[in-house]
């Protein structure tokens, strides 16, 4: 776990940006399509906006956006994450980089998006490269909540799952354990001074069973935090 602090928001901002940049130049050498599963939440709206501004039109090209998890709402709800997506993300899709959205109105919905990851996974020519995750108050990552039971079976299969009740007043759809770990690499974007406590947490591999981002920090290969100073 590689630990990245700032005392400036715009700062860390770029510093993560810096990090996507060298992880889609790292794989996109041979033309590979390049897999981004995005977090909703407000803080990493800048980032993911500049992100799309100074990528390369060579290189979104070559990029697929997913999402990590959404709120079973309207997709032009102003909590729908998919929303916060496609207005963080407008220059990035308009220099040719592809996005799909969770459609998670219903059953059949959930199915085809584990569907299109399944196959995704079957796919040489596809790079699982990056999960961009954030972090809750009480240390719940995607959808997955510490008090949750959907997602607590470490043989499960499948890559996404829908919560059986509301969670912070919304039933979800999210990447499974399984889905955030199939990536190569993962960011943590926590910045803020109100993220610290629980952050100090998380890092503590004696908390690793307790909170979901810990269980990502610690068995993940290949994990960054980016937080304030």
């Amino acid at each position: 776990m590689e630990l990245v602090q700032k005392k400036e928001n715009l700062e860390l901002e770029q510093a993560a940006v810096d990090h996507m940049f060298a992880i889609c130049q790292e794989f996109s050498c041979d033309r590979k399509t390049i897999l981004l599963a995005l977090s909703g939440g407000g803080s990493p709206k800048n980032v993911y906006n500049l992100f799309s501004q100074q990528v390369s039109p060579d290189v979104a090209r070559n990029i697929h956006v997913l999402q990590v998890d959404e709120r079973v709402v309207d997709y032009e709800d102003q909590n729908s994450n998919q929303r916060m997506i496609r207005q963080s993300c407008k220059e990035l899709f308009q220099k040719g980089a592809s996005f799909f959205p969770m459609q998670v109105q219903d059953a059949e919905g959930l199915a085809q998006y584990e569907q299109r990851i399944a196959h995704y996974a079957e796919n040489p020519r596809v790079v699982p490269a990056l999960v961009f995750l954030g972090m809750g108050a009480d240390g719940h990552t995607a959808s997955i909540f510490p008090t949750s039971t959907e997602d607590q079976n470490p043989t499960k299969t499948n890559y996404v799952f829908k919560t059986d009740r509301e969670y912070v007043q919304y039933v979800r759809v999210s990447l499974t354990f399984r889905g955030l770990f199939w990536f190569k690499k993962a960011i943590l974007f926590a910045p803020g001074q109100e993220k610290k406590e629980m952050l100090g947490k998380v890092c503590d591999k004696a908390n690793e069973d307790s909170y979901p981002i810990a269980r990502v920090l610690h068995q993940h290969s290949a994990v960054s935090v980016y937080a304030s100073q």
